[in-house]
């Protein structure tokens, strides 16, 4: 069979980080440029965060959620203990843990290749923001499983339910496109046990094993703060810290499910709205993580017309410059309008502004079923 231009460019593409990650991960994030050159960042990232549960699991024995806290879903911890089964060493679980990141980033750009209409379209996946955060986080694995949710929501209803199982099992933000899924599902009970069994079973597995801790890392997550990249932070330090900030966050970050029952049931529709509710939520939270970018870049380059990939595209590029650009920057950046302390907090509003953007070109695109609503 014959290899498409497209997908010959993206195993090129493939292929040059996953040098890159072999030669260059030891104890570093892989961090392709700053100020003035291209180079390797020394940080102590979120891996070592990785290597630290995984060591505990595998060689200290420990039993997450009962014995130290564990932050993600179950199943999250399998991907820190496996490269264990090879080494314990530091250095090699750098080097391993990203080319297991690297495997799950080809097989979702493989997915969204085989999705997109115009295939030239899914090279757009190599832009920084979505490679950097791929490699250095573990979102793309519960991506991949959300892609595959899509890829099958036309042609076997019970494997996207499944597979979104999959994906909230290691992240729990799939449950916010459960009610699209369920608005497009032909058996709707059949396709919600697809969904809920497997669910049940790892939570059961769990409870056994800490039945006191079994929703902590839920609990944790309803907790936490907003952080300097929310919208939320700069009306909180700039405006007024007397708001109910969580709450108002909370509320705001649902409100777009009051559409749902208005929508016409499509697969195109269950595309342009998952990736609103996405965008939506990611927004307004009142805890921003620029690698959730993972969630919803791809599934943009599956509906998003030429203009709007650009803004798109351009939110992809803006939040790698977010971070890690700017907030490992060693280079003080003076805007004589706003300040050096502050520049920060104006490129937080820019990615915002840019986000709201797509989240009103992802709106236009949803099709309301019986309500005309015109933008």
């Amino acid at each position: 069979m014959k290899l498409s231009k497209t997908l010959a460019i993206g195993f090129s593409l493939f292929s040059f980080l996953f040098v890159l990650c072999i030669l260059f991960s030891n104890s570093k994030d892989v961090y392709l440029f700053d100020n003035t050159h291209f180079f390797i960042k020394n940080l102590r990232s979120d891996v070592l965060y990785y290597y630290e549960i995984g060591r505990n699991i595998a060689v200290n024995k420990l039993i997450p959620y009962k014995d130290f806290s564990l932050e993600y879903p179950p199943l999250s911890a399998v991907l820190f203990v496996f490269p264990f089964l090879f080494s314990s060493s530091l250095d090699f679980f750098f080097v391993f843990y990203r080319i297991q990141m690297l495997l799950f980033f080809i097989a979702s750009f493989y997915v969204i290749y085989r999705l997109c209409d115009k295939k030239i379209i899914s090279l757009l996946m190599f832009l920084p923001s979505t490679v950097f955060f791929s490699i250095n986080r573990y979102d793309i694995v519960p991506a991949f499983f959300v892609f595959l949710s899509f890829y099958f929501l036309k042609k076997n209803q019970s494997r996207a339910f499944f597979f979104l199982s999959i994906a909230f099992l290691f992240k729990l933000y799939s449950l916010l496109l459960l009610p699209v899924f369920i608005l497009n599902s032909k058996n709707k009970i059949k396709n919600i046990l697809y969904f809920s069994v497997p669910i049940f079973l790892v939570f059961f597995i769990v409870f056994l094993a800490a039945p006191d801790e079994v929703f902590s890392f839920f609990t944790y997550h309803l907790q936490r703060e907003t952080n300097r990249e929310s919208i939320f932070f700069i009306f909180q330090y700039y405006f007024s810290n007397s708001l109910p900030f969580n709450e108002i966050s909370f509320i705001i970050s649902f409100l777009p499910f009051l559409l749902l029952p208005l929508i016409k049931p499509c697969f195109e529709n269950a595309l342009s709205f998952s990736f609103f509710v996405l965008i939506w939520f990611i927004n307004f939270s009142k805890f921003y993580s620029p690698q959730w970018l993972v969630w919803i870049f791809p599934l943009g380059l599956l509906f998003f017309d030429k203009k709007s990939l650009i803004f798109l595209s351009g939110l992809n590029i803006l939040n790698y410059i977010e971070y890690p650009v700017v907030w490992f920057s060693e280079i003080p950046i003076k805007l004589h309008f706003i300040g050096t302390s502050n520049f920060f907090s104006f490129i937080v509003a820019v990615r915002f502004i840019l986000s709201l953007a797509t989240a009103y070109f992802a709106f236009s695109r949803i099709n309301f079923s019986r309500l005309k609503i015109r933008i």
